[in-house]
């Protein structure tokens, strides 16, 4: 597979695993993500995903399109 680049982001608004699932699904159906893992209960997402097809921008997007509210995890850097 071409490079890949990840990030954990900071999740908002999620409330149950049935959160966490839908903003799973959402982040998964962005053309260029390769993989994405929702954690409810520690209200993160970690995001991997081809630069050649998809940037940062494009997957907080989704994450705000799908109800809730993104930002970069600077401590899981």
């Amino acid at each position: 597979m071409a490079d890949t680049a990840a990030a954990t982001l900071r999740i908002s608004g999620m409330h149950c695993a049935a959160c966490a699932d839908t903003l799973e699904a959402a982040l998964r159906r962005v053309p260029g993500v390769v993989g994405a893992s929702v954690s409810a209960a520690g209200q993160a997402a970690e995001v991997r995903w081809d630069p050649a097809r998809v940037g940062p921008e494009a997957i907080t997007q989704a994450v705000r399109a799908a109800g809730y509210d993104a930002e970069p995890d600077t401590a899981a850097a």
